[in-house]
Order: C-alpha cells, then structure tokens, then sequence
C-alpha cells in the first residue's frame, strides 16, 4: 500500500532519470500498482477512523458509547444526537452548568 500510495514520486524520480512519453509514464504508473492493494474500507489503513472514537474517549476520560460513522461531520452529528437522546432519556446524565462561574 505504501508503494501505491507513493506511485507519484516514484513516477518523479525515473523521470528525472529519462525522458517518458505519456503512454510510458502511464504504463510505469500502471506497472507499479499492480497487485497491490488499495487503502479501503476493507484494509486496516482504511478502517482506522473506527478506532478514532475510542482513542478520544480513553484520552480524555469521556464515558459512555463511543462509536464511528463512515465520515467525520457524520460521526460528530450521531454523537451530539446520541448523547442528547441519552441525557433526555435517564440512561446517563450531565453536570449540571448551575453555579458555575
């Protein structure tokens, strides 16, 4: 994946070698890539914002669910839902802001 990933510089560096035309610098590019895998959401490169959720709730000590959707402005909107659904129900509750200053 990393080879993949880097295919760009790579292409950089044997044209700073030799002088390619399109068709080979595509065929160099192709050549490269294949047979090796994509970072997807199959691959653990691709599922590592699953695992974003539970780093932040460790780091800073939150409690509760924690979960990923598949995009981050997704995930935030679930998480802001989720805890009000949550807080309304009895299932966890909030500090109260009263007296604080």
């Amino acid at each position: 994946m990393i080879i993949r990933a880097y295919v760009h510089d790579i292409l950089g560096a044997i044209k700073g070698l030799f002088h390619l035309t399109p068709d080979q610098q595509s065929a160099i590019e192709q050549e490269v890539k294949s047979g090796r895998m994509t970072p997807d959401d199959t691959t653990l490169l691709g599922r590592l914002n699953c695992a974003a959720a539970g780093f932040i709730c460790n780091r800073y000590g939150f409690m509760g669910p924690s979960y990923s959707v598949s995009a981050a402005c997704a995930t935030s909107l679930v998480a802001l839902h989720s805890a009000i659904q949550m807080i309304r129900s009895g299932i966890i509750d909030a500090p109260s802001s009263e007296g604080r200053g």
